[in-house]
């Protein structure tokens, strides 16, 4: 019996556009404390407040994105959101103060946080039910490529040309994670469907869905562990004179990932969550 096709053009490209979009993403989570402390004079709170600010803005906006996502489309909502995100990008280099670098950073989690919403809505159409787990993990592992490229590639252009050639790469990123998005196909609207005026429901029921709290939770408590570690190590390794080979502690996570990924989306098809879950959290 044939497998339902995953690698799709669809796929291939909500994946490239993830993947550039947390390219621009996790650059600018190791340089700005950096940019911060050494060009702006900050603190190393005041660092640390630079992404505490862009995640609070993207964690904030979901609790409404996933309402514009089903009434105006998952692409059009993707692409405004992907809009913004550039345009915030493409500031940097004119901010001069810290206050006018949280301001902007406020409003450049919104777009982060309403494109991360629309490509999840974007790739669960996408991948076939039975290459659910298999599907995902390929997904994901778009966004883990970044985590380690973007970190690696941040503070490589940091310390070789400076920050604002970094600020310049990452506007040409974010720009390719738009053209990107322009290419997926649109949302299929079924035909004679009447046109509803958008109302914004804020009720508890709408905006938290309960079955999700103890995977989010779960997910949550890694997502400190490892957010506190990437926030901080460009800075650490510059306490321990070590900068310049920072980058090399996200290419030895990619490598693992990279290895891991294939066999373990099997896994979860064949066997199940739990089994890819519960060893992850022991290890």
């Amino acid at each position: 019996m044939n497998k339902p096709a995953l690698w799709t053009k669809d796929f291939i490209g909500i994946s490239l556009t993830n993947f550039f979009l947390f390219m621009t993403f996790y650059f600018l989570l190791v340089t700005l404390p950096v940019y911060v402390l050494n060009e702006l004079n900050g603190t190393e709170t005041e660092a640390g407040l630079a992404t505490t600010v862009f995640l609070i803005s993207a964690i904030l906006i979901r609790f409404i994105s996933g309402q514009w996502v089903e009434h105006f489309g998952k692409k059009n909502v993707l692409i405004a959101s992907l809009a913004l995100f550039l345009v915030a990008t493409i500031i940097y280099p004119v901010v001069s103060g810290l206050s006018t670098l949280l301001v902007l950073r406020f409003f450049h989690g919104i777009g982060f946080g309403m494109a991360t919403t629309a490509a999840g809505a974007i790739v669960a159409d996408i991948i076939p039910n039975s290459r659910r787990g298999e599907g995902m993990g390929y997904y994901v592992m778009s966004m883990n490529l970044a985590m380690a490229i973007g970190p690696f590639a941040g503070l490589a252009i940091m310390n070789e040309w400076g920050i604002h050639a970094g600020f310049i790469v990452c506007m040409l990123v974010a720009l390719i994670a738009l053209l990107i998005s322009f290419s997926l196909k649109k949302d299929i609207i079924a035909l004679g469907e009447p046109v509803v005026p958008f109302k914004l429901d804020l009720s508890p029921g709408n905006l938290i869905e309960k079955s999700a709290l103890p995977i989010a939770l779960t997910g949550t408590f890694f997502a400190i562990v490892y957010a506190a570690i990437l926030s901080f190590v460009s800075v650490y390794a510059e306490e321990l004179h070590i900068g310049a080979a920072a980058g090399f502690f996200f290419v030895v996570y990619a490598v693992v990932i990279v290895l891991s990924r294939p066999f373990t989306g099997r896994w979860f098809d064949q066997y199940g969550a739990n089994v890819i879950v519960y060893p992850s959290i022991v290890l």
